[in-house]
């Protein structure tokens, strides 16, 4: 069978691993070409790894930066060269992040490769809907042999908006890799990791802090909800945009009910992911527009209640009578949302969600289908 090399950034480690591993386990030859913030640790014995990438510390210096950069498209084309029969896959952002960037690295992509295989996440990156964008990734997506999306929406939008062919269009969806099992002394050792107030039942929001994830808005909705004292609204996440992070220190600053919600200012490590997963009562994602979330994965990883708005694939996810899907941007919708998860309490019975999340979204479930086009290639 054919190889596939996962040509990622390390941007989502969970994704990255849970993918490979999800591969190798339907029978598919996996090279993760990843970097230094690749989870090795995490990958199965025989998922082999190979390092291009190396450092990534954005405070490198600008020479360093683009001699690593030169080294990598080096390195890469020498793998290709190599294994012509291969598959290669870029699974997640691509390494030069930027417009025109994009367009030369996908352009080198589809002369390097002989079969080119792409993951759409998300139409156009983040916060950067510009009319640039739109005609870079015009061109992207014409490029790869095959595109692979997480839902019908996505695939949807994706052939209107960019005239992509639907036969090109493969997909596959959004998988698990690593379940969090209920743990009673959690919420303890959280409260003395992170020197949080005492709590009974925590709202939880974690992952990098962008405004299109809409946390001013959860802020103003903790301000009008009904939350008893014993009710902790948790943000942990790092915030690439200082003016978004003066932003959101003000409001927290001004907030009559600060001393019940926390915002850590940091990296979330894969090491912290179970511990807040385990810790938590409630997941909530107020974004203002996203295709689809891999946070919403992470809380059914750990049988976790969400909060979401009415974005994207959001709705499709939904467990009726225990999720809440609220209109994007409405703060008093989201405000109701919180009053009823803090009337709950804490959480029970989060096992059954677990097991029936493992048995429907497990990556080596979902992957199925990638591992037979794979096959029939």
């Amino acid at each position: 069978m054919r190889r596939v090399y996962l040509i990622s950034t390390a941007f989502q480690g969970e994704y990255e691993v849970g993918f490979a591993n999800g591969l190798f386990r339907n029978g598919v030859p996996v090279t993760v070409v990843g970097s230094n913030g690749t989870l090795v640790r995490r990958l199965d014995p025989e998922v082999r790894f190979l390092n291009l990438r190396g450092d990534q510390n954005p405070r490198r210096p600008a020479i360093e930066k683009s001699l690593s950069m030169l080294s990598y498209f080096a390195a890469l084309s020498g793998t290709a060269l190599r294994d012509r029969s291969a598959i290669f896959h870029t699974n997640g952002l691509f390494a030069l992040r930027q417009g025109i960037g994009i367009l030369l690295e996908a352009l080198w992509c589809r002369l390097s490769f002989r079969e080119w295989w792409l993951t759409v996440h998300n139409l156009l990156p983040h916060d950067q809907e510009t009319w640039v964008n739109r005609l870079v990734f015009g061109v992207v997506y014409k490029l790869p042999n095959k595109l692979f999306v997480h839902t019908q929406a996505t695939a949807n939008a994706l052939c209107e908006t960019f005239r992509v062919s639907p036969e090109r269009v493969q997909i596959v969806e959004h998988g698990i890799d690593r379940f969090i099992g209920p743990d009673a002394s959690s919420k303890d050792r959280l409260r003395l990791k992170f020197s949080l107030p005492a709590f009974e039942t925590l709202i939880l929001l974690f992952g990098n802090i962008s405004r299109y994830k809409g946390v001013d808005l959860l802020l103003d909705a903790v301000e009008r909800a009904a939350l008893s004292s014993d009710i902790l609204v948790l943000i942990v996440g790092r915030s690439s945009s200082m003016v978004y992070k003066s932003e959101l220190a003000g409001k927290l600053a001004a907030m009559r009910k600060a001393s019940q919600t926390v915002w850590r200012d940091e990296y979330v490590s894969d090491e912290d992911i179970p511990q807040l997963l385990a810790a938590a009562d409630c997941m909530v994602l107020p974004y203002r527009k996203i295709d689809q979330s891999g946070v919403m994965f992470a809380a059914k990883s750990a049988g976790i209640p969400v909060i979401a708005s009415d974005v994207g694939s959001f709705k499709a996810y939904m467990d009726s009578g225990r999720d809440f899907l609220v209109p994007a941007g409405d703060i008093d919708a989201l405000a109701d949302a919180l009053s009823q998860v803090a009337r709950r309490g804490p959480l029970k019975g989060r096992e059954v969600f677990t097991e029936s999340a493992r048995k429907k979204y497990a990556w080596e479930v979902t992957l199925r289908s990638y591992a037979d086009i794979v096959k029939n290639n």
